[in-house]
This record gives structure tokens, sequence and C-alpha cells, in this order.
């Protein structure tokens, strides 16, 4: 399960980044927009939508990455979060659902606790000899 786990990471992170690319694309449209209509006010109108709008779908895209790089990390906190954003997930069809029925699959599959159980740290450098 461990490589489901680290692709199910991957998987976030490229979905988001998606959301990353609509939020640059929503925001170059209304921005070009209004400066091939030529009016300063609806420049600065379509301007001021399409960084509002952008910076919707960047909030909304944060969360997914930052689940992706913990998932990928083995952190136990990002198997919860990625549950409840996997059944977010599930209404943004098709890709989204798809996502999300992925990430249910894996997450609550009984073998994958094992994954984001702590192993102990290593220890660096030489054994201590208990003194006598």
């Amino acid at each position: 399960m461990r490589k489901h786990v680290d692709f199910l990471g991957l998987l976030f992170i490229l979905y988001s980044l998606l959301g990353l690319v609509g939020a640059f694309a929503i925001f170059a449209f209304f921005t070009g927009f209004g400066v091939l209509n030529g009016d300063i006010e609806n420049l600065t109108g379509l301007a001021v939508f399409g960084a509002v709008v952008a910076a919707m779908f960047v909030i909304v895209a944060l969360p997914g990455i930052i689940t992706g790089l913990g998932l990928r990390a083995h952190k136990n906190w990002a198997r919860y979060i990625a549950m409840i954003l996997g059944v977010i997930n599930i209404l943004n069809f098709p890709f989204g659902t798809l996502l999300g029925a992925y990430t249910l699959y894996v997450l609550l599959h009984f073998d994958t606790p094992k994954v984001f159980r702590r192993r102990p740290a290593r220890r660096s450098g030489h054994r201590r000899r208990a003194s006598a």
C-alpha cells in the first residue's frame, strides 16, 4: 500500500496544480479582456473580478498540495485530511470523482494504517556503553 499512498499524494499535488493553472488562466482571461476593451474602469473591474476568482481557486488548491506532500511523507494528519478532501472531490465529476474514489479505496484499506505508523528514530554514531 506504500506505493498507492505515494501515488495518491502525487495525484493530489497534480490535481491541485491544475487548479492553480486554472486560477492563472481565469486571471489572465479577465485582465486581457479588460485590456482589449480599452476602458480603464472595465479593466479595473475585470481585473479585480479575475483576481478574486483566481484567489478562490488558489485557496481551494492549497490544501490539496499540502495534503499531497503530507501523504508522500507518510504523515498521519494527511491521511485524515485526504479522506475529507476525497469525499468533497467526489462531487467534481469526472476527475474529482475518480480521485475521490481512489482516495477512499487507498486510505480505507486495512493495510494502509501500517504505512503511517511512526518508525523509531535511528540514532547516528556509536552506541553508548553503560558504565559499571
